[in-house]
Protein backbone atom coordinates (compact mmCIF):
# COMPACT_ATOMS: atom_id res chain seq x y z
CA UNK A 1 0.00 0.00 0.00
CA UNK A 2 3.19 1.90 -0.37
CA UNK A 3 2.04 3.19 -4.32
CA UNK A 4 1.68 6.79 -5.71
CA UNK A 5 -2.09 6.60 -5.24
CA UNK A 6 -1.31 6.27 -0.95
CA UNK A 7 1.10 9.36 -1.07
CA UNK A 8 -0.47 12.65 0.11
CA UNK A 9 -0.09 15.21 -2.52
CA UNK A 10 2.79 17.80 -2.11
CA UNK A 11 1.88 21.58 -3.14
CA UNK A 12 4.49 23.71 -2.67
CA UNK A 13 6.40 22.27 0.78
CA UNK A 14 2.95 21.90 2.30
CA UNK A 15 0.89 18.53 2.42
CA UNK A 16 -3.09 18.72 1.56
CA UNK A 17 -4.08 15.09 1.52
CA UNK A 18 -6.44 14.55 -1.50
CA UNK A 19 -5.39 18.24 -2.80
CA UNK A 20 -6.10 17.34 -6.44
CA UNK A 21 -9.75 17.42 -5.61
CA UNK A 22 -9.38 21.61 -4.10
CA UNK A 23 -9.57 24.18 -6.98
CA UNK A 24 -5.80 25.96 -7.58
CA UNK A 25 -6.78 29.00 -6.24
CA UNK A 26 -7.28 26.99 -2.96
CA UNK A 27 -4.25 25.54 -2.88
CA UNK A 28 -2.31 28.66 -4.05
CA UNK A 29 -4.03 30.79 -0.58
CA UNK A 30 -2.71 28.29 1.75
CA UNK A 31 0.77 28.10 -0.27
CA UNK A 32 1.83 31.90 0.24
CA UNK A 33 5.67 32.69 0.93
CA UNK A 34 6.74 29.45 0.69
CA UNK A 35 10.47 29.10 -0.44
CA UNK A 36 10.73 26.13 -3.36
CA UNK A 37 13.33 24.73 -5.82
CA UNK A 38 10.56 24.02 -8.03
CA UNK A 39 6.94 24.36 -8.23
CA UNK A 40 3.45 24.86 -9.74
CA UNK A 41 0.94 27.59 -8.73
CA UNK A 42 -2.38 26.96 -10.78
CA UNK A 43 -1.49 26.67 -14.50
CA UNK A 44 1.96 28.21 -13.93
CA UNK A 45 5.38 26.07 -13.58
CA UNK A 46 8.67 26.95 -13.02
CA UNK A 47 11.72 26.36 -11.62
CA UNK A 48 13.49 28.98 -8.94
CA UNK A 49 16.38 29.31 -6.07
CA UNK A 50 15.12 28.39 -2.70
CA UNK A 51 15.93 31.91 -1.61
CA UNK A 52 13.02 33.13 -3.72
CA UNK A 53 9.33 33.46 -2.31
CA UNK A 54 6.32 33.35 -4.36
CA UNK A 55 3.07 34.88 -3.22
CA UNK A 56 0.20 34.95 -5.52
CA UNK A 57 -1.94 37.94 -5.54
CA UNK A 58 -5.23 38.60 -7.94
CA UNK A 59 -3.77 38.01 -11.23
CA UNK A 60 -0.13 38.42 -10.36
CA UNK A 61 2.32 36.34 -8.93
CA UNK A 62 4.84 38.54 -6.90
CA UNK A 63 8.25 37.66 -5.93
CA UNK A 64 11.41 38.33 -3.88
CA UNK A 65 14.18 37.14 -1.85
CA UNK A 66 14.96 37.63 1.97
CA UNK A 67 17.31 40.77 1.21
CA UNK A 68 14.22 42.63 -0.62
CA UNK A 69 16.34 44.78 -3.06
CA UNK A 70 13.32 44.40 -6.19
CA UNK A 71 10.69 42.49 -6.95
CA UNK A 72 9.53 40.34 -9.70
CA UNK A 73 5.93 40.08 -10.94
CA UNK A 74 4.75 37.15 -13.22
CA UNK A 75 1.45 37.53 -14.98
CA UNK A 76 -0.62 35.27 -16.84
CA UNK A 77 -2.78 38.37 -18.05
CA UNK A 78 -1.67 38.01 -21.72
CA UNK A 79 -1.17 33.89 -22.12
CA UNK A 80 -3.80 33.58 -25.01
CA UNK A 81 -3.25 37.19 -26.58
CA UNK A 82 -0.73 35.71 -29.18
CA UNK A 83 -1.16 32.98 -31.98
CA UNK A 84 0.19 29.89 -32.17
CA UNK A 85 3.65 30.02 -33.87
CA UNK A 86 3.97 33.39 -32.76
CA UNK A 87 7.50 35.27 -32.85
CA UNK A 88 9.09 37.54 -30.99
CA UNK A 89 7.58 40.86 -32.87
CA UNK A 90 4.35 39.44 -31.88
CA UNK A 91 5.55 38.69 -28.26
CA UNK A 92 7.00 41.87 -28.04
CA UNK A 93 3.79 43.75 -28.78
CA UNK A 94 1.89 42.13 -26.24
CA UNK A 95 5.21 43.26 -23.95
CA UNK A 96 5.01 46.41 -24.86
CA UNK A 97 1.29 46.74 -23.62
CA UNK A 98 2.08 45.38 -20.33
CA UNK A 99 5.21 47.48 -19.56
CA UNK A 100 2.91 51.01 -20.24
CA UNK A 101 6.68 52.49 -20.60
CA UNK A 102 6.62 55.96 -21.86
CA UNK A 103 8.13 56.15 -25.14
CA UNK A 104 11.15 58.60 -24.20
CA UNK A 105 12.62 55.76 -21.93
CA UNK A 106 15.98 54.26 -23.29
CA UNK A 107 14.56 50.48 -23.76
CA UNK A 108 17.08 47.52 -24.76
CA UNK A 109 15.69 44.62 -26.19
CA UNK A 110 17.17 41.33 -25.94
CA UNK A 111 16.29 38.10 -28.02
CA UNK A 112 17.01 35.04 -27.07
CA UNK A 113 15.82 31.35 -28.68
CA UNK A 114 15.54 27.99 -26.61
CA UNK A 115 14.74 25.23 -28.18
CA UNK A 116 10.82 24.54 -27.78
CA UNK A 117 10.36 28.74 -26.89
CA UNK A 118 10.21 32.08 -27.72
CA UNK A 119 12.19 33.91 -25.20
CA UNK A 120 13.28 37.40 -24.49
CA UNK A 121 13.78 40.92 -22.36
CA UNK A 122 13.62 44.49 -22.37
CA UNK A 123 15.15 46.44 -19.93
CA UNK A 124 14.31 49.84 -18.98
CA UNK A 125 17.11 51.89 -16.75
CA UNK A 126 16.36 55.57 -15.69
CA UNK A 127 17.68 57.69 -12.63
CA UNK A 128 15.05 56.19 -10.11
CA UNK A 129 14.51 52.91 -11.29
CA UNK A 130 15.61 49.59 -13.18
CA UNK A 131 13.51 47.44 -14.84
CA UNK A 132 13.60 44.22 -16.26
CA UNK A 133 10.58 42.79 -18.31
CA UNK A 134 10.60 39.18 -20.04
CA UNK A 135 7.98 37.47 -22.22
CA UNK A 136 8.31 33.75 -23.00
CA UNK A 137 5.91 32.29 -25.02
CA UNK A 138 5.20 27.87 -26.07
CA UNK A 139 2.96 26.87 -27.89
CA UNK A 140 0.41 26.87 -24.85
CA UNK A 141 0.78 30.44 -24.39
CA UNK A 142 2.35 33.97 -23.36
CA UNK A 143 3.73 34.50 -20.05
CA UNK A 144 5.11 37.82 -18.97
CA UNK A 145 7.28 39.11 -16.15
CA UNK A 146 9.00 41.64 -14.65
CA UNK A 147 11.90 42.77 -11.99
CA UNK A 148 12.40 46.23 -10.74
CA UNK A 149 14.57 47.81 -7.91
CA UNK A 150 15.47 51.64 -7.57
CA UNK A 151 18.26 52.65 -9.61
CA UNK A 152 20.49 53.31 -6.12
CA UNK A 153 19.94 49.53 -5.56
CA UNK A 154 21.06 47.91 -9.35
CA UNK A 155 24.74 46.96 -8.44
CA UNK A 156 23.87 45.06 -5.15
CA UNK A 157 20.66 43.50 -7.12
CA UNK A 158 22.69 42.07 -9.95
CA UNK A 159 22.53 38.13 -8.20
CA UNK A 160 18.50 38.94 -8.18
CA UNK A 161 18.31 40.25 -11.41
CA UNK A 162 20.02 37.25 -12.71
CA UNK A 163 18.06 34.63 -10.96
CA UNK A 164 14.60 36.72 -11.87
CA UNK A 165 15.87 35.94 -15.32
CA UNK A 166 16.91 32.15 -14.87
CA UNK A 167 13.39 31.88 -13.13
CA UNK A 168 11.96 33.83 -16.28
CA UNK A 169 13.35 31.78 -18.50
CA UNK A 170 11.64 28.52 -16.94
CA UNK A 171 8.05 29.97 -16.94
CA UNK A 172 5.71 27.36 -18.46
CA UNK A 173 1.75 27.38 -19.15
CA UNK A 174 1.01 23.38 -17.98
CA UNK A 175 -2.39 21.67 -16.67
CA UNK A 176 -3.34 22.40 -13.28
CA UNK A 177 -2.21 19.60 -10.53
Amino acid sequence: MDGPASRPKFVLGIVFPGASRWPPQIVIRYACMIATGELQLGPLRLRAPTSWKFTPLGGMILARTDARLGTMQITLAFASNVARGADHAACLVQLRQFMQEPTEQEIYVEKSDQADAVFGHVTVHNASLFRRYWYRFKENGLILALYQCKADQFAAARTEIDEAGTIAATLELCAPK
